[in-house]
């Protein structure tokens, strides 16, 4: 939420949303690459959620402040599949 509420005061959300990313993306590579070692894996799904999961606010400020509802909708649809 914190992240949300910086890039809602900067008004930049790419930028927070692709520092982000990278983040998860370590550490799903981390998961698919170690199978041996439960506190390796255990810390790869922590940054694995902690990516993607801060994100989220991130995209709905963005979503709400266009004001384009179609993909708000088609958003949280997504999630859903989750």
């Amino acid at each position: 939420m914190i992240i949300a509420v910086f890039s809602d005061w900067f008004r930049m959300r790419y930028v927070f949303i692709m520092i982000l990313l990278p983040i998860s993306l370590a550490g799903y590579a981390i998961l698919v690459s170690i199978h041996h070692d439960v506190d390796v894996m255990y810390a790869a799904l922590f940054l694995a959620i902690a990516g993607s999961h801060s994100a989220v606010p991130v995209v709905f400020c963005w979503f709400g402040a266009n004001g384009k509802s179609l993909f708000w909708a088609l958003f949280v649809a997504m999630l859903d599949c989750n």
